[in-house]
């Protein structure tokens, strides 16, 4: 069965199927995390493959993921990925949905075997010896993302409240956003509260 999930996707892989592009665009009112952003970056561009983002709930972790891979996905033209992991709500994707996921955006017209087993080698197949770039969002935990993570040349960006023991992972934990930073998104966001802006930027603690 294996072997003809493999003659299926070979002829796909490597002529016809067009690049996938599934990254969200950035909303307007974003604003500030330049220094962690530069440094990411940075470690993208001197080979960096596989990065989290971690942080409490709410404190911009998908966004921020989201301006990381807009700001490289030049390096990556076989194409980008994100996959929702749901790891905050109380049934996290399982991996087999996940891979079934990812297989069938980037080859959507075969058939999708049922194992885990079966997933990993298809899903394997289609991104050997290519550049992708794949969001891992909102991860639950290691178990749940060790079996996405595929070749060297592609870029796994993960968020998550959890940390992860990864080799060769790079972590930026996110904190509150400094009172100036604070500022700046609230007048973005609800510009009528200039007058008090400050004092409610620290009560939003960041």
């Amino acid at each position: 069965m294996l072997l003809r999930w493999v003659r299926e996707i070979q002829p796909s892989t490597t002529c016809s199927l067009p690049a996938v592009h599934q990254l969200l665009p950035l909303p307007p009112d974003f604003v500030g995390r330049n220094a962690e952003f530069a440094r990411l970056r940075k470690q993208i561009e001197d080979g960096a493959r596989l990065i989290s983002v971690r942080g409490m709930p709410g404190i911009g972790k998908s966004v921020f993921a989201q301006k990381l891979a807009l700001a490289v996905r030049e390096m990556f033209p076989a194409g980008q990925l994100r996959v929702d992991l749901r790891g905050n709500t109380r049934k996290p994707r399982s991996c087999t949905d996940a891979l079934t996921y990812l297989i069938r955006s980037l080859a959507g017209g075969i058939a999708i075997p049922t194992t885990e087993e079966e997933l990993l080698a298809v899903y394997r197949s289609l991104v050997h010896n290519k550049n992708f770039l794949i969001v891992l969002d909102n991860a639950a935990c290691e178990d749940q993302i060790t079996p996405l993570i595929g070749p060297p040349g592609c870029l796994f960006l993960i968020t998550s409240r959890t940390r992860f023991i990864l080799a060769g992972l790079v972590a930026e934990d996110l904190l509150p956003l400094s009172i100036d930073e604070s500022v700046a998104l609230l007048l973005r966001l609800v510009p009528r509260v200039a007058t008090n802006v400050a004092e409610l930027a620290s009560l939003c603690a960041g």
